[in-house]
């Protein structure tokens, strides 16, 4: 079970998003294949990122073509990552200014509220 908010790590750059849906709308296929991002959720578990392929109608019917989405799934029942998850938030935020010690103190809760400021996506 996946339980928001989703964090995705794309090379240090860190994006907050409140549901798997606002996540997979945002995400871009290309970037999933090409392994550009690594996905958590608020409890530290691995989320597989996929690209899934779907026919799509236009012209009242008439032409179809596929469009690709991004989907979200969960890697593991329990959360495995989140100490990975933690060392992820802890040096984004430091990268932002944030002082190192104050950042190590915080719980995993605290630094993904810190993170998410500026970062969440709607």
């Amino acid at each position: 079970m996946v339980r928001p908010p989703i964090i995705v790590n794309e090379h240090g750059d860190i994006h907050v998003f409140p549901s798997v849906e606002e996540a997979e709308t945002y995400l871009e296929p290309v970037d999933v294949r090409n392994n550009e991002y690594v996905a958590y959720d608020s409890e530290g578990r691995r989320l597989i990122l996929s690209v899934r392929s779907r026919p799509r109608t236009f012209l009242f019917g008439l032409l179809t073509s596929n469009v690709e989405t991004v989907a979200i799934g969960c890697e593991e029942e329990q959360p495995q990552h989140a100490e990975e998850l933690r060392i992820v938030l802890a040096g984004s935020l430091q990268r932002r200014g944030h002082p190192a010690d104050v950042v190590q103190g915080l719980s995993l809760r605290a630094l993904m509220s810190a993170a998410s400021e500026g970062t969440r996506h709607r």
